[in-house]
């Protein structure tokens, strides 16, 4: 009887079990999910209120009733979230609930990024905050990092930035890929491509498949200079680096218009203008055929140059390919006269380069031709294709710095301008469809070779390919404080990774010897102004403290993060920082140093 018993006990119990979760299908189920850092739900049938529930990490919450579909959480302080809805009818019965979703919401630090997984919050995204340091309110770049592929096949697409706003953050791509970006329109910015313009910005770990810039004569365009990029459109002291576009295609203009001669055009198939700044690790692959007044038209960048002939700030390209198909055709001309006034830069690599500092472990295939619609009454000068269509030499000897240069035969010239490579012409290889596809062809152990253990690879039967990593280094953590002679603490703060000017105002300073910190603008924005007779000690963990005294009201003195003591040279990069003195000419070695305390001590303190 008692083995009865339990096997009828045990049937009942497993019975109940069983029907548990048939006591749930009551209750319907909401989808939940985050859209722009909204909380969105579908409408439930019969619902007369909702309830949202919220946990925080530390433990607390809350909970609010909406009688709308979505909810904007109040919070904008990094942390974890949990998010939890439930529907209720007019008696106050629970109809239907949703699974719990987690949010992070990041801090917009380098060690807490924003993270971005789909295209609602990759195309709200803003670039910089202001944050509060000493007495000086300063804007700081937000980070941000993408966490999975986004398509935007057939979506409206708004550049990231513009050439009043731009965008000014740090976005890492993290090797995640961008599929179908399409643009039509350029809201009337004079910058467009997925990102507008940008400036004081890094753009890394990016590519960009099937995008494409679809504009006719009716798109809107902008009566100026104009700047399209299928990557960036306007780009101003910024790094891109290790981006990509596949198969991507520019079409500009393709109706024949009638403009000023004032009116130009930049188009590249990563950056229309670069001022400053670099591109490093890139490559493309497709078409640009742009149509336009005056215009420069190149693979990786339409042009690129300096901000003016005394600036310090140059601009870089390294280790980047292309293998495009580059068509310039430029349509200024007088309707009255029939004076033309059209120019065309066509380059395989670059449309127009004026004072970039180096050009070196290039790779171009394809071809590139600069037309005129009058060609007849066109000078020919003035229609210039090549690797480079336009290179700084004004129709002489080359002097723009060239090294590790190969290019495909099918280009009919490195340069369009250039008669002359001068000291140049041993660092540039002009190869055969056979040839390049050998890597012997590319010096492999010399100087002037691409680099296959680092930055290249080649498979057998195929062209060198870039590797897809990082091609700048990323200079060591850094934090300083600043004291003065009390001792009270002035700010504490982190350089920022993109050597922004726009954080703390600090510029990079390109110069031959070595990659500059300005540290006197540093202590300016902290409202801290030395004088002549102050001395500035730094000091730091396992480094020998530095008393600098001013010879004058300014601090001539800089950290330097690499350096590049020739063009010909690869650049020789420190393991951490040094310590510049410019005035006095010393250099000496914070290469240990995480963290550096900066001391003012005041003229009368100088013997204490």
């Amino acid at each position: 009887m008692r083995k009865i018993f339990w096997t009828v006990f045990f049937i009942i119990l497993l019975c109940a079990l069983l029907l548990l979760p048939a006591c749930g299908e009551d209750v319907g189920s909401l989808s939940l999910r985050f859209e722009k850092g909204i909380l969105a739900w579908d409408a439930y049938s019969g619902a007369s209120y909702y309830q949202v529930q919220c946990k925080m990490a530390d433990g607390t919450g809350y909970f609010v009733p909406v009688t709308d579909t979505s909810y904007t959480p109040p919070s904008t302080l990094s942390s974890d979230y949990r998010y939890k809805v439930s529907a209720y009818n007019k008696n106050g019965e629970l109809i239907a609930r949703s699974k719990e979703i987690f949010y992070h919401l990041g801090a917009g630090t380098k060690a807490d990024p924003i993270e971005i997984s789909n295209a609602n919050e990759l195309l709200s995204i803003t670039g910089k905050k202001s944050v509060t340091l000493g007495n000086k309110t300063v804007s700081v770049p937000l980070y941000y990092r993408l966490t999975a592929d986004i398509d935007l096949t057939g979506q409206t697409v708004s550049p990231i930035g513009n050439s009043i706003k731009p965008f000014g953050g740090v976005f890492d791509g993290n090797g995640h890929t961008i599929l179908g970006f399409t643009l039509t329109d350029c809201n009337s910015d004079a910058a467009c491509g997925l990102f507008g313009a940008i400036q004081n910005a890094v753009i890394k770990n990016l590519t960009l498949r099937d995008a494409s810039i679809l504009f006719d004569k009716n798109s809107g365009v902008k009566k100026s200079a104009n700047y399209f990029g299928l990557l960036v459109g306007s780009s101003k002291a910024s790094t891109i680096d290790n981006c990509h576009v596949i198969d991507g295609s520019v079409e500009i203009l393709k109706e024949v218009i009638t403009v000023d001669k004032t009116y130009t055009l930049s188009v590249g198939g990563i950056v229309g203008s670069a001022t400053s700044g670099c591109i490093t690790g890139c490559s493309f692959s497709g078409v640009i055929d742009a149509q336009y007044g005056v215009l420069n038209a190149g693979g990786i960048v339409g042009s690129a140059t300096k901000s003016s002939l005394l600036d310090y700030t140059d601009f870089y390209l390294l280790n980047c390919k292309a293998d495009a198909i580059v068509q310039a055709t430029a349509t200024a001309y007088n309707v009255q006269t029939g004076e033309s006034y059209a120019k065309a830069h066509a380059g395989v690599i670059a449309g127009d380069l004026s004072y970039t500092t180096r050009i070196a472990s290039v790779l171009a295939l394809g071809n590139a031709t600069a037309a005129a619609k009058r060609d007849l009454i066109t000078p020919s000068e003035n229609l210039v294709s090549g690797v480079f269509g336009r290179t700084n030499d004004n129709r002489g000897t080359m002097m723009t710095p060239m090294y590790k240069v190969f290019y495909s035969n099918t280009i009919s010239h490195l340069s369009g301008t250039a008669t002359d490579l001068g000291s140049y012409k041993n660092y540039v290889y002009c190869l055969t469809e056979e040839a390049l596809k050998e890597k012997d062809s590319y010096f492999v152990g010399s100087a002037y070779a691409l680099d296959f253990d680092r930055y290249w690879t080649i498979s057998e039967g195929e062209s060198p390919e870039l590797a897809g990593i990082s091609t700048t280094p990323e200079p060591p953590a850094l934090t300083f404080t600043v004291k003065d002679s009390a001792q009270n603490l002035s700010s504490t703060f982190s350089l920022s990774e993109s050597f922004a000017s726009i954080l703390f105002e600090i510029g990079l300073a390109e110069l031959e010897e070595g990659a500059l910190f300005d540290l006197s603008t540093v202590l300016s924005a902290l409202g801290i102004e030395p004088e002549k007779g102050d001395r500035i000690v730094f000091s730091a963990p396992g480094c020998k403290d530095v008393t600098i005294t001013l010879k004058s009201n300014s601090l001539n003195c800089y950290l330097e993060y690499a350096s590049y003591p020739s063009f010909e040279m690869t650049p020789t990069l420190f393991g951490g920082y040094k310590l510049v003195d410019a005035a006095a000419l010393e250099v000496y070695d914070f290469t240990k140093a995480n963290h550096i305390t900066i001391t003012i001590l005041p003229q009368e303190n100088a013997e204490s």
